[in-house]
């Protein structure tokens, strides 16, 4: 009776159907139909990626170049007519333009107040070596240095005021003293205490004439 039992189990058993889909196969460890192993991953690409270009850095700012300008509120006084005028009525008149350069850019406080009109842009503003001219009630001969020979100490004030003026010589030293007297457009150090023209008429005393 117990054979007979076993021989009927096994032929049910050997009667089940043991076969798996299309594309599947029997796992035997767990008598499981099962699709084909997931593919490894691919190895990492060896080419490198390409880095996106940067922009061009962008250059440090420069110092800004000095403008050669002619000043637009400057005046010079024209001769016999006593008219005050600005740079641009050097060029204003077309036909006269070269006489009126020739006649007015030779002068220092001409030349410096229009630089661009009179061509003068690369030109030092500097005294005139050769120039010499005679103290006040002095019979002695100075140049232009002797203006500032103390260094622009109250005496330099002195001398600068009495001297640097339109009126001394017609604007001879002003003229030709343009640098010492104060009239560079980068050099306006002439002295300027208030002090010194309390104590002008004790120091004149001391002048180092």
């Amino acid at each position: 009776m117990e054979v007979a039992a076993r021989s009927q189990a096994t032929t049910i058993c050997s009667g089940i159907n043991t076969s798996c889909p299309a594309g599947t196969t029997r796992n035997p460890d767990n008598n499981r139909c099962e699709g084909p192993p997931t593919a490894a991953p691919t190895s990492t690409p060896t080419t490198t990626p390409t880095i996106a270009p940067t922009s061009a850095p962008t250059p440090a700012p420069t110092a800004p170049e000095d403008i050669c300008t002619d000043s637009t509120t400057g005046t010079f006084t024209l001769d016999n007519v006593g008219k005050d005028v600005t740079c641009a009525w050097l060029t204003r008149n077309s036909q006269q333009t070269s006489d009126r350069i020739a006649k007015y850019c030779g002068r220092n406080s001409v030349k410096f107040l229009c630089p661009l009109s009179c061509n003068a842009c690369e030109t030092p503003c500097v005294d005139d070596s050769s120039f010499t001219f005679q103290l006040k009630n002095q019979d002695k001969t100075k140049n232009c240095s002797w203006l500032l020979k103390n260094q622009l100490s109250c005496i330099d004030a002195k001398r600068i005021g009495e001297y640097c003026t339109s009126d001394f010589e017609e604007g001879a030293v002003k003229e030709a003293c343009f640098k010492s007297c104060g009239q560079c457009p980068d050099d306006r150090s002439t002295p300027n205490d208030p002090s010194c023209h309390q104590n002008w008429q004790r120091k004149v005393l001391y002048l180092d004439h």
